[in-house]
């Protein structure tokens, strides 16, 4: 794992990148400005505690999960569900917001320790979300979306991650499973938050890493980086839409 800074965030070396076997790489530049930078190359960045030190793991992955819309499979169970909740007459709500920080009190409440958003990371998400930030920087925004259920609004998931250009990126979710009158509403946000960015006009929703069989059942497909990246350029130089609801 090598250290990469912000003057090697460039196309000319993420090229150089690509046609290596180098894919994780560290940092402790923990500025807006170097996240932001990745971010819109195409990295994927989680964190780290290490040797009493936070540090950033920004990710250029071999291979990315994308979902493409007519693509995408919704679940019997998940029809069944919205089908139960509305003939009850119980509102299902799927919220998408700027303001993150009922996203970011669920994924640490829930992860019991487990989560590798960090304090400084929280902070460096909280500082995308603050109205300036947004005002100075349209291309690039980080999104809470959260699955509200019934008029006491339970909130149900949540799920973290950010827009750039005309493709929406996950970074990180929670369902509550220990509720089991909420069983398949966690795939049931998957299909909500997929149909409003569709609505909204995003190109493909890029899940990430390919190894959790849930985006595999949602429909999501497994292309190589190089591939990735010809699409990502593409759809990211596009104008952003708004998302919130």
């Amino acid at each position: 794992m090598f250290q990469l800074s912000k003057e090697y965030l460039t196309r000319d070396v993420r090229s150089r990148i690509v046609k290596s076997d180098l894919s994780l790489f560290w940092t402790d530049d923990w500025s807006a400005e170097f996240y932001r930078l990745q971010a819109q190359l195409g990295f994927i960045a989680t964190s780290v505690e290490y040797e009493g030190r936070y540090l950033l793991l920004p990710e250029l992955q071999t291979d990315y999960a994308v979902l493409d819309w007519r693509n995408l499979v919704i679940d019997p169970g998940v029809r069944k569900t919205l089908k139960y909740f509305e003939e009850k007459g119980v509102p299902i709500r799927l919220i998408l917001e700027t303001d993150l920080e009922s996203v970011l009190k669920e994924l640490e409440s829930n992860r019991k320790g487990k989560s590798w958003i960090s304090p400084p990371y929280r902070n460096l998400m909280n500082t995308f979300a603050h109205r300036r930030y947004r005002s100075e920087n349209r291309n690039f925004q980080v999104w809470g979306a959260r699955l509200i259920i019934g008029d006491g609004e339970e909130t149900v998931a949540v799920e973290l991650g950010y827009s750039i250009g005309r493709v929406y990126t996950s970074l990180s979710g929670f369902f509550h499973r220990e509720e089991r009158r909420w069983n398949h509403l966690g795939k049931a946000q998957l299909v909500l938050l997929a149909k409003h960015l569709q609505a909204r006009g995003i190109e493909f929703w890029n899940l990430g890493h390919p190894s959790m069989q849930y985006k595999i059942d949602l429909g999501a497909r497994i292309i190589d980086r190089r591939t990735f990246l010809s699409r990502w350029d593409e759809d990211t130089a596009l104008e952003t839409p708004w998302l919130g609801t």
